[in-house]
């Protein structure tokens, strides 16, 4: 009975090491590595304008015998495999800051042949047909409660790619 006692004492000890940091973490505002509370994602940016890449892909359809260009709503990952969207900008930026816009049309072009052959081989899925890719510089203010979120308030048209 005796080796009871002290593993109750030690399980107490052991659950108030953890605990203890962490209230004090929170309690006094300070950040200690593993009770940290990521200010990062809690606070709002000084600069209220975030600014990013945007893909868009079109397709041109003909109303009343004119050609009128209307967005495809391009985000899903299901559009951009086997990239990811993320990655994606990030290479295109890093292209940009490199001034290698032709290698961004490059780019827009492969990844819209890409959608193409998926589209060719998987007709069940319903995917959308597009005529072209365009990568635009995007601004967006942030406002409350995000009226604006879909719409960006400046869009910068960096390069476009029509496909034959």
């Amino acid at each position: 009975m005796k080796p009871l006692l002290p593993l109750v004492a030690g399980r107490r000890l052991l659950i108030l090491a953890i605990i203890a940091p962490h209230l004090a973490a929170g309690v006094w505002s300070f950040e200690w590595f593993p009770f940290s509370s990521y200010p990062m994602y809690s606070t709002l940016r000084r600069e209220p304008v975030y600014k990013f890449l945007m893909l868009k892909a079109f397709r041109q359809i003909e109303v009343n015998g004119e050609i009128r260009r209307e967005e495809v709503k391009f985000r899903s990952r299901q559009y951009l495999w086997p990239f990811d969207e993320p990655g994606l900008m990030q290479s295109f930026a890093g292209l940009i800051q490199a001034r290698r816009l032709d290698d961004v049309a490059s780019g827009l072009y492969e990844i819209a042949h890409r959608y193409r052959v998926r589209r060719q081989l998987y007709p069940e899925r319903n995917l959308p047909e597009i005529h072209g890719l365009s990568l635009y510089r995007a601004e967006w203010r942030a406002l409350p409660g995000a009226p604006n979120v879909h719409e960006p308030d400046q869009l910068e048209l960096i390069r476009e790619v029509v496909l034959p």
